[in-house]
């Protein structure tokens, strides 16, 4: 045991994970079907806090269950007491319902694809709808998503994003094949092996060892700081640095299922492992203090577990409180990157002085602002 969290902080993170390997999260029960007429779709239109909220009712209003995601059935009545049903769109269509769709790359892999078994067979047959979660960042399916659903073969015109109450002639609701943080079904992998059956990149070089990293990407976001330390630590150990936003999804799919070793920055990055059959060795590196139990999943649906995890991250000022999803995080040539790098046998860069200042001051500019910013989301949501 002392082997598999040997680069990982004693801290909660690292015991939750040992317990989910303890036993497989695979459940054979058959998936099912529902097809509801004149049922009702609610999104959450905002009225409600939290991401999920929002599913499928009946032709009588009443909440059709399994069309609901993580919590959101625990919120279906009062969202339907908040929404205004003298004013509800009718569509004459029978609709695939594929759930709540989210303007998040790994938010898509994890929650918006897992009702899609039910079309393998026939894709371009049906039409489909989502539940709009995250309409304040657009209503539009975004590039990834758009090319994921094409690699199945749907178009994005079979597509339709839901903002709105919506009554439709006939809606098909397919179990979810897979439930963050509870079980997955073999449909989920089908999904995924017809996507990856599908890709038709020619004449791309693969690598046996890649680093995806999120250096490039977090200069826009302003939440990541140091990434460049460990792009460099991989660099100049042989290993071909991918930047997830220079590449198309096909590309992503095709470096993944092609090396032997897969290493990656946690979060969206990571999750890319799905789309490997060849199992290749697997390293992560942490990049905060929990927030890893997506990632475990699908390390285990792609049958790399267990993995090595890093912790190359510090909190100089955890005192101050603690750091959120969004960040800021630092990543530094912590003692958990040196051992890693020392037992295999890795050189580790020559980093200046004067470029640790850098990194460490922009971090502290950043970290200093957050910490003003939700003081001040306190004050006013007193």
């Amino acid at each position: 045991m002392r082997q598999l969290t040997k680069y990982m902080y004693d801290n909660e993170n690292r015991n939750d994970w040992l317990k989910h390997l303890e036993y497989s999260h695979i459940n054979n029960d058959k998936l099912n079907v529902l097809t509801i007429k004149d049922g009702l779709c609610l999104p959450d239109q905002n009225l409600l806090n939290g991401g999920f909220n929002g599913g499928v009712y009946d032709k009588d209003n009443n909440p059709v269950y399994s069309s609901y995601q993580r919590n959101s059935a625990d919120t279906a009545t009062k969202l339907l007491n908040k929404t205004d049903l003298s004013n509800i769109d009718y569509i004459d269509k029978k609709v695939v319902y594929l759930g709540q769709y989210r303007v998040h790359y790994g938010s898509f892999l994890i929650d918006s694809i897992a009702r899609l078994w039910y079309t393998l067979d026939n894709p371009e047959k049906y039409e489909y709808i989502y539940l709009s979660t995250q309409s304040i960042l657009g209503t539009n399916l975004h590039k990834s998503a758009i090319d994921f659903l094409s690699l199945l073969g749907i178009n994005e015109n079979q597509v339709s994003i839901i903002t709105r109450p919506t009554r439709f002639k006939k809606i098909i609701i397919p179990d979810l094949s897979y439930i963050p943080l509870v079980d997955y079904h073999q449909e989920y992998l089908d999904i995924i092996k017809k996507v990856v059956s599908n890709i038709k990149v020619k004449d791309l070089e693969t690598y046996d060892k890649i680093y995806f990293s999120r250096s490039k990407f977090s200069k826009e976001t302003k939440s990541d700081f140091g990434e460049i330390f460990i792009d460099r630590l991989f660099e100049e150990n042989d290993y071909k640095i991918i930047y997830p936003e220079e590449h198309t999804l096909e590309e992503q799919i095709y470096y993944v299922d092609n090396c032997k070793v897969f290493a990656s920055v946690g979060g969206s990055c990571a999750h890319n492992i799905i789309f490997s059959f060849a199992k290749p060795k697997t390293i992560i590196i942490n990049r905060m203090n929990g927030y890893q139990f997506h990632q475990w999943f699908l390390d285990e649906m792609a049958g790399v577990e267990p993995i090595t995890y890093v912790d190359a991250y510090i909190e100089p000022y955890k005192f101050l409180g603690e750091t959120g999803v969004t960040g800021p995080f630092l990543f530094w040539l912590n003692k958990n990157v040196k051992e890693f790098a020392k037992d295999n046998n890795m050189i580790l860069p020559n980093i200046s002085i004067f470029e640790k200042i850098y990194w460490f001051s922009k971090y502290t500019f950043y970290f200093i602002k957050s910490i003003l910013y939700r003081i001040k989301k306190r004050i006013l949501n007193r």
